[in-house]
Formats: C-alpha cells, structure tokens, sequence
C-alpha cells in the first residue's frame, strides 16, 4: 500500500473569533479515508483586536499539528498566505478562509477531483451561503448569485478552459505554485490566472462543500461586491488574464451562458431576484469603477462589515468580510 497523501492545512483570520474554532476543526474532523492524514495545520491570525489570537493558542494547545503564525500588524490576506506558502511542506495544501466552515468529506471530495493530476493544479470547493431556500432580499439575492457562481465554474473548469478559482477552500500542489503579490485582493483569481498561464490544472469539487458567510445588508453586498470587481481588474492587469465571469462567459460563449441561466433558474427559488440582482451588480461596478478611476480605496486590507444575524450550522455566529 502507498503512504497517506501529506497534507498542510492553511488558515488565514482576521478576528474570526466567533467562527475560527469552527473552521479549524471542520478541516481536523475530516474523514480522509487513510487515503490522506494532515501533517501540520498552519494558522495566520492577522492584526486580530479581538480573541481570536487566545482561542488559536488554546487550540494548538491541545492538537499538536497546530502551529500559530501571529501578525501584529495586518498586511492583508496575500501576506498571510505566503506565510503559509513558505511553511508548507508536504504532497498538497488545503487553504481554509477563517470564517468559512468545511462540510464533511469535502477534503475527500477535492483529492479524489485532484487524482493523477501532475502538478501544478489548484482544486477549489463549492460555496454555499447560509441562506439556500427563499427569504429575505439580501439573502435571496446571495443565494441566487452563488448558484450562478456553482454552475458557471462547473461549466468553465469541466473542459479546462476556465481561469478563475473561489479561494474560501482550496486544495493546492506542493511546491506552491505561486507567490501573492502583496497588492493581490482576489487570491483565488491570482492564482487561477497564474495557472491558465502556466498550463496548470484548474478544476472545481461540487461536492466539496465550504459553508461562507455573507453580508447582511445591501450595502455590505455592495461593498463586497466593488471590492471583487476591483480585485479582477488588478488581476487581468498583472497577469493579462481576465478572470471568468457570468459576463465574460457571456461574451465568449452566448450559448454557454444561457445554459448557465437555465441550469440556475432550475435549481435556484430566487430566480425572481434576478432583476434585483442585476441592478446590485452594476451598482457594484460603477463603485468599483470609482475606487479605480477616481477616489482610490485600499481594498487590500477589506473593511468589516458587520456580522449576519444567522450562520452556516458548525459555525456558530460568524463574521462576514469584504
């Protein structure tokens, strides 16, 4: 028989307090099937003003494959992300957002999508909003948007031509294949171009499910929102890839698009919001348009918003982020 696949879990937190416990043992509890066992689980807590630094001591207290990277000062996400990159040594990394919440067997559901892929490759998860049946408008709205996102990427990456990757859970050849620029916003999209150009392999692991947060008004959506379409514009610019999007799809592939709607407007109840959601988006753009081209906004170190009323099961009351 061969030996456990090695893996290095990586966990980036920003005062995650409410929800860092959850993620780091969503990714412990884990069933690998002895196909896979966890090596060394990496935890950066960046600039934290809250418990969150005292609750992952108190962890790695009690699970010694642990180990605690602290920031004092918080530099962003893609700071904390080489951290984890430049300790990362084993056979594949799996990168956890510390607000998000990793289903049971998503971890198996990524490695059996990355089987007898050579490396270079990035496998990313589905995310799923705490809110998936009908309800409130932003809830509704966000709901309807990740059902896009789901069935977009399953489109994109089933034939390999897709570019952009979801980074709320990610499984990641090692060596790393990349090093963030400390500019990066959307690490997933950074990632994905770099691959695109690197004939790496892109793929998606519907059934690796990570449960997300999202914000709970209309203008911590639009915050979030202008913050990713900036994060894409600062891709395409440093990489000349411009990262997948229902629009892009739109473009390129008029018939691919639509089958996306149809698939979307099958599976999703919201699929009234659309007009609603359509209106957020180009609000969104013509923001993200300002924060490039007239008043610039330092997306790199997102601004919290405050956290939703409910959360995913798992994860107690989570925090959300833009």
């Amino acid at each position: 028989m061969s030996a456990p696949i090695s893996l290095v879990g990586g966990v980036v937190a920003h005062n995650d307090a409410s929800t860092i416990g959850a993620a780091i043992r969503s990714l412990l509890a884990q069933d690998l099937g002895g196909t896979a066992e966890w090596s060394t689980i990496w935890v950066v807590a960046s600039g934290c003003t809250d418990a969150t630094v005292e609750i992952v001591a108190s962890l790695a207290d009690r699970e010694p494959r642990m180990r605690p990277i602290v920031e004092r000062e918080r530099r962003g996400k893609a700071s904390a992300l080489n951290a984890i990159l430049a300790h990362a040594h084993g056979d594949a990394l799996v990168l956890l957002n510390g607000d998000a919440y990793a289903e049971p067997g998503s971890v198996s559901a990524l490695l059996d999508e990355a089987a007898d892929r050579p490396a270079p490759f990035a496998v990313m998860a589905r995310p799923v909003p705490p809110h998936e049946g009908v309800g409130r408008v932003v809830p509704a709205v966000a709901s309807l948007l990740w059902t896009f996102h789901a069935n977009l990427h399953e489109a994109i990456l089933r034939d390999g031509r897709g570019n952009h990757l979801s980074d709320e859970l990610l499984l990641v050849s090692l060596p790393p294949p990349v090093i963030f620029p400390r500019d990066t916003i959307n690490d997933g999209a950074f990632l994905g171009a770099k691959l695109c150009l690197q004939g790496g392999a892109r793929a998606y692991a519907p059934a690796a499910r990570v449960r997300i947060q999202i914000p709970d008004t209309v203008g911590g959506y639009l915050d979030q929102r202008r913050r990713i379409y900036v994060g894409h514009w600062k891709v395409a610019e440093a990489t000349r890839v411009v990262p997948n999007t229902m629009v892009t799809e739109a473009l390129r592939r008029p018939r691919g698009a639509l089958r996306v709607v149809r698939r979307t407007f099958r599976e999703n109840p919201n699929r009234g919001r659309l007009p609603v959601l359509l209106a957020w988006e180009s609000i969104a753009v013509l923001m993200a348009s300002w924060d490039r081209w007239g008043r610039p906004r330092d997306h790199v170190r997102w601004r919290r918003i405050a956290p939703p009323q409910r959360s995913p099961a798992g994860t107690e009351r989570g925090s959300a982020r833009t």
